[in-house]
């Protein structure tokens, strides 16, 4: 039986170093990785636009108010469903339609990873992960960080299945995410 694992976290949290460090712990273990911002991206690329966070976050809004609440949601709800591995692992859980979805998967697990907002800036500016976030600061940082598509996280964050701390070392949430693998996975 196929394992959901959906992972929510404000911008910077941790969400992609979690699911690389997951996956570097499954051994024997088919594992998919798939984000709600690679359907973005794809759309945005095919209409040659910049994949920035303000474009990633506008697109999918406009999705939500264009073809109905949970567009996003529907369409990532296809490409898990279709997916033959053993774990799927759904990074971006922004909205507690994409809750209901990765509840709808029988072996399913929510996972919150957490930050403070000054450490997940400095990230930001480190990480160059989108275009011009190098360039940003702390002001737009806040605003997007309070944008539309993240005012859910915390609310997910509250129901989620277990929440990681991500304000340490790298070598400490690597530990955490061992156990949280030992416990969900093996």
């Amino acid at each position: 039986m196929k394992i959901v694992i959906g992972v929510t976290g404000e911008i910077a949290s941790g969400k992609d170093t979690f699911t690389t460090n997951f996956i570097a712990n499954a051994i024997g273990k088919r594992i998919k990785r798939v984000r709600f911002s690679d359907i973005l991206h794809e759309t945005l690329e095919m209409w040659d636009i910049p994949a920035t966070r303000t474009h990633l976050q506008t697109l999918a809004i406009v999705m939500d108010q264009g073809f109905g609440k949970g567009t996003l949601t529907h369409a990532m709800y296809h490409r898990i469903t279709y997916d033959d591995s053993d774990i799927v692992i759904v990074e971006g859980v922004r909205w507690m339609s994409d809750v209901e979805m990765i509840k709808k998967f029988e072996d399913n697990y929510l996972v919150y990873i957490t930050a403070e907002q000054n450490t997940r800036f400095e990230r930001v500016k480190k990480r160059h992960q989108k275009i011009g976030e190098e360039n940003t600061t702390f002001d737009q940082f806040v605003q997007e960080d309070s944008a539309p598509t993240e005012t859910d996280i915390k609310r997910i964050g509250a129901i989620a299945d277990f929440t990681l701390d991500n304000n340490g070392e790298l070598l400490d949430f690597q530990t955490k995410i061992k156990e949280l693998y030992d416990k969900v996975a093996s």
